[in-house]
């Protein structure tokens, strides 16, 4: 007779009727086959029913949490014979559907997945697929691991607003939070979180060096992490930017002279980042892939007409690049300006803040006041979020329109003024693809995806806990496909 299993699977639309429920959620074929071949035992008697039976290609099946990061299983077996193509259907404690591993080939003799987007101890139930010689090959039996707890000193977010309705697809969030005593002195997590908040993937930042600009690399197929040595007083270290995978196979270091705290990825690898010779001189440099340097603009022979004496005058929260335009927005906080300066030339094309010359913002009191993350919407409009000028523990987040022949900003959208959020240092805002925009206000701890209309849809919070950038994304794996090269 067929096993338990089997019927289970050969009958799963019927499972009301006949009463057989597997142990846990199960979809078959997946999504990944049109046809499967279960392997099963018959027990040597014939059934009188013509089944498929072949041997199970796959042995010594191992499931075991990276040491580095608990959440991430890794997935070791043994494969009999090479297949086209093969895939891991995997399962959590709490999760309602099934998920999958990308499909690749699978060689003869010893194969590697991980299961990504798992939070912290929970069970996972999985099962291996096999393409050969054209049928797909289904394991025998689901297989189980368990995930980790987090470590002690990760610091997690509560969840204050889920909606069903409204949100942008993406499920998952890449952050950096500061779980230390004092802002900005570390240590940092960079963390990848769930909608619910759960975190399902981590790294920490070493020598408590600051992580405020993690992000995704240009390529789409791996992560950027920086270790700023702003805030840690120890020039033993070395700032640098580190490229890796989500499961550690491959990360590649790069040290940024001098780098003093923001930085950005350019289309070939570059990195641009900020750079500080004392107090009162900054250069916005270029790091090579070869390993060069470059000086692209010096603020301080700018700056000194205005603020010879300022300590900090030049000194950029954000350096950010804009392909469209050909330009880097340099935003300095103690000066509350926004300069704009064109990669190819390193010339200063316009600014706009509080610094005399500048665009004209409209009206007057939407101008900016340690305002952080200035950039530019596709709609080619510009948002930050900023501190509101005579209004003490008020920020706003500001859009606003380009007016070329008058050069004047002129407001189209605000938010936040009335919400109660107030951070004191940091912050970042995004407008997403859906319209809906991402904030974060850096030492209130307080993420939120809000509609043009300005209901929250959705809301984390780490009380009084710094947040970093974040960036929304979709696909996991698409992080763990880099080569190293």
């Amino acid at each position: 007779m067929p096993s338990a299993r089997e019927a289970c699977v050969r009958t799963i639309l019927l499972l009301l009727l006949w009463g057989c429920q597997p142990t846990v959620p199960v979809s078959f074929p997946p999504t990944n086959a049109d046809t499967v071949i279960d392997i099963v035992d018959t027990g040597g008697g014939d059934t009188g029913e013509t089944e498929a039976v072949s041997t199970w290609p796959v042995d010594d099946v191992r499931a075991e949490p990276l040491s580095s990061v608990g959440t991430v299983i890794e997935v070791t077996w043994q494969q009999a014979a090479p297949a086209s193509a093969s895939w891991i259907a995997y399962t959590h404690e709490g999760a309602d559907t099934w998920m999958e591993t990308p499909v690749v080939p699978a060689a003869q003799g010893e194969n590697t997945q991980v299961l990504l987007g798992i939070p912290d101890d929970r069970e996972v139930t999985f099962e291996i697929y096999s393409v050969i010689e054209g049928e797909t090959h289904a394991s025998p039996e689901q297989y189980t691991a368990q995930t980790d707890d987090l470590p002690s000193d990760l610091r997690t977010p509560a969840l204050r607003e889920l909606a069903e309705d409204g949100l942008s697809d993406a499920r998952y969030m890449l952050i950096s939070v500061d779980v230390g005593s004092s802002w900005f002195q570390g240590p940092y997590y960079v963390l990848i979180l769930n909608r619910g908040g759960e975190v399902v993937w981590y790294r920490k930042t070493s020598g408590s060096r600051g992580s405020m600009f993690s992000r995704i690399a240009k390529s789409g197929d791996h992560l950027l992490i920086d270790a700023a040595t702003l805030y840690t007083f120890d020039e033993s270290l070395d700032p640098t930017v580190t490229r890796l995978t989500l499961d550690g196979r491959h990360s590649v270091e790069t040290v940024l002279p001098g780098m003093y705290y923001s930085w950005d990825e350019l289309e070939d690898g570059s990195f641009l980042y900020s750079a500080a010779s004392n107090n009162y001189e900054f250069q916005m440099m270029r790091r090579y892939p070869d390993g060069s340097l470059e000086e692209v603009w010096a603020c301080y022979p700018w700056m000194a007409q205005f603020y010879p004496d300022m300590t900090w005058a030049c000194a950029p929260n954000t350096v950010l690049y804009n392909e469209r335009l050909g330009t880097v927005a340099w935003s300095m906080f103690e000066t509350s300006t926004v300069v704009e300066i064109d990669l190819a030339t390193g010339e200063r094309v316009r600014h706009f803040g509080q610094i005399p010359g500048g665009w004209t913002v409209e009206p007057a009191e939407a101008n900016f006041e340690l305002q952080h993350y200035p950039n530019y919407t596709a709609d080619g409009t510009l948002v930050l979020t900023t501190h509101v000028p005579t209004q003490p523990y008020v920020q706003a987040i500001r859009e606003f329109a380009f007016d070329d022949a008058r050069e004047a900003l002129t407001q189209v959208w605000s938010y936040g003024e009335d919400n109660g959020r107030y951070a004191s240092y940091a912050g970042v805002v995004y407008r997403l693809d859906n319209g809906n925009t991402l904030v974060g206000y850096g030492t209130d701890g307080v993420l939120q995806e809000v509609t043009p209309s300005g209901a929250v849809l959705w809301e984390l919070e780490w009380r009084d806990r710094l947040i970093g950038n974040m960036a929304l994304l979709d696909d996991l794996y698409a992080l763990n496909a880099w080569d190293g090269e």
